[in-house]
């Protein structure tokens, strides 16, 4: 196996691999996998990788963004909870997200 920068080229199986985790309900909030024109948009193009076989099969991949423009993490912060955290804050799993 061997880590390369995500090009074009994979975007069929890359896409493919996103919707089979999305297929799963393991992947993602997303019900379908983005057109590559809007996958591409949203990921940082210094931050994208395929783990690929020894014949160039894409295995996986991984692609980072900036931010995501869900409104429903607008609220949210990584800040562990104090110690009296809020009800959202105990029901999460740890580290805690506190609104």
């Amino acid at each position: 196996m061997r880590i390369e920068s995500l090009l074009p080229e994979h975007t069929e199986e890359v896409l493919g691999i996103y919707q089979a985790g999305i297929d799963e309900g393991n992947a993602t909030f997303e019900t379908q996998a983005p057109a590559w024109a809007a996958f591409d948009k949203a990921k940082l193009p210094g931050h994208r990788f395929v783990a690929l076989d020894d014949t160039g099969v894409v295995l996986g991949w991984v692609a980072a963004s900036a931010v995501s423009d869900r409104c429903a993490y607008a609220a949210w912060s990584s800040t562990p909870a104090t110690s009296t955290p809020t009800p959202a804050a105990r029901l999460s799993p740890a580290p805690s997200w506190t609104r």
